[in-house]
């Protein structure tokens, strides 16, 4: 457990790395789940957007779990290839401790495949319109109106 400056200072200081953070659904907002989750991300990262070192790629949304993930220090990145991406990077979950003000920082590497695979497929799913953060919303249907063509 740490402080959420401490978790920055050590995200920043290594190579590209990808981060994910759990929470729980009701912490967006089911009606802009996107910018409820720019919100809270600049919470944590304060102005992200102008930061080159943080991209902000996914939310996932289920019934009781949301995920966010985005990438540190990933300068590789090109979202017109991104649903080809096999190269895996160091996947870390961010998650804050129960109510309190320390956060927990986990390195799982048996995710870093897993989570290359369905950040690929989620770019391939929404096709080259979609804009960052990509949302998919597990509570609801789900349509991909012009995915991009397979692998």
């Amino acid at each position: 457990m740490t402080d959420i400056s401490s978790i920055r200072e050590m995200v920043f200081k290594e190579n590209a790395k990808r981060i994910v953070m759990k929470m729980k659904t009701r912490c967006l907002n089911p009606d802009d789940y996107a910018n409820s989750a720019k919100t809270i991300l600049n919470d944590i990262f304060p102005n992200w957007e102008s930061d080159n070192r943080i991209l902000f790629l996914a939310v996932e949304v289920f019934e009781e779990r949301a995920f966010m993930a985005f990438d540190i220090n990933h300068h590789d990145y090109d979202f017109r290839t991104a649903h080809q991406d096999k190269s895996p990077l160091p996947v870390y979950v961010l998650k804050r401790v129960h109510k309190g003000r320390n956060w927990d920082l986990i390195r799982l590497p048996r995710d870093d495949t897993i989570i290359c695979t369905r950040l690929a497929e989620l770019h391939r799913a929404h096709g080259y319109d979609v804009e960052l953060p990509i949302v998919e919303d597990h509570t609801s249907v789900i349509v991909h109106a012009n995915p991009r063509s397979p692998v």
